[in-house]
């Protein structure tokens, strides 16, 4: 893995009033090893979608979805809902609603952990 935080070149200098490191200087492309899978974001239309969305869960990437085009037709979410199950099922992997019209699905490596996370106030 690639230390990206220690990696600067040797003429960069770090200031220690920045707030934050850029992180656009340091390209991990082409370096990360093994299969490579990605969280993409996808956004259903029509049930031709599920096509792309399928393929993309199977090659073991994670998705975003925004099913908010769809939410009214009923019989077409369930439809969706039902085969969007299948395949959580079939990979092993997780699924969750994130919002009022987003969902994420995950591959076997991830689950979802459905707790908020809790801000103390000052």
């Amino acid at each position: 893995m690639v230390d990206i935080f220690h990696s600067r070149k040797k003429h960069e200098s770090f200031d220690q009033k920045d707030d934050f490191i850029d992180l656009s200087n340091y390209d991990v492309g082409g370096r990360l090893s093994g299969n490579v899978r990605s969280v993409k974001v996808a956004e259903i239309n029509k049930y031709d979608d599920m096509a792309i969305i399928s393929k993309e869960l199977y090659d073991g990437n994670v998705l975003i979805i925004d099913y908010s085009a769809i939410s009214n037709d009923e019989l077409l979410w369930k439809r969706v809902v039902s085969d969007l199950k299948k395949i959580v099922a079939d990979t092993g992997g997780d699924m969750a609603g994130v919002s009022s019209h987003l969902m994420m699905i995950t591959n076997s490596d991830l689950r979802i952990n459905r707790e908020k996370l809790k801000m103390e106030m000052d």
